[in-house]
């Protein structure tokens, strides 16, 4: 009787033993997982949004859609007429400016030319600031209209905005808005039709305030 009731005591030891390896697997194998899932985490962060994300895409003016992006870094053919136009080599009293990279986005219209929008990623606070500077005082802006001013302020969402008159293609008065926040100048090249072209930038400054 005892030799019977000592191998029922060895038993019972061997089962709890064998339950609690199963359970410290079972934890060992829980910890592993989790720890895997969260190094995974750290290595894959989401990819950086682009300039070209703040391209306004929907609820856009009627009749207007964008049909076409270009993007390019400092220096890139691609995107020479951007920089040319901002880093004041076409400026009266250029300011020095250093430029990252840049994005056009061109939309078509039921007009007679396409609207524009440029998007500008200068190196500092500072030097969007004198792109802008230099823009608003490109020499192609620098001749009196006929009875219109050239230059005047308009604010959407929030945001000053300097509102640029130009001669359009077809001679008659363009509407074009700029404005930086940060380290980026914004820029809408509108067309002829002043609401559809303010519609245009208040979208901008909105996708420029929700990035």
């Amino acid at each position: 009787m005892k030799m019977h009731g000592d191998k029922g005591d060895i038993d019972a030891w061997k089962s709890v033993l064998k339950g609690g390896v199963i359970i410290i697997l079972l934890i060992l194998l829980s910890t592993v997982a989790l720890t895997g899932c969260i190094e995974g985490t750290e290595q894959s962060p989401p990819p950086e949004k682009g300039l070209s994300s703040l391209l306004p895409s929907t609820d856009l003016p009627e009749d207007t859609e964008l049909i076409a992006v270009i993007d390019g870094k400092a220096g890139d053919n691609n995107v020479s007429v951007v920089f040319s136009t901002v880093n004041g080599s076409e400026s009266i009293s250029p300011m020095n400016v250093t430029l990252v990279q840049a994005v056009e986005g061109f939309y078509s219209t039921s007009g007679t030319y396409d609207l524009q929008v440029w998007i500008v990623e200068a190196k500092s606070d500072m030097d969007a600031s004198a792109a802008y500077r230099n823009f608003i005082n490109n020499s192609r802006f620098q001749t009196k209209l006929q009875h219109v001013e050239r230059i005047s302020m308009w604010v959407a969402n929030g945001r000053q905005l300097t509102e640029v008159r130009d001669i359009s293609p077809t001679g008659g008065i363009r509407y074009i808005y700029v404005w930086k926040e940060g380290d980026l100048l914004f820029v809408v090249w509108g067309n002829e039709d002043r609401e559809k072209s303010r519609e245009l930038a208040s979208l901008l400054t909105s996708t420029a305030l929700n990035a």
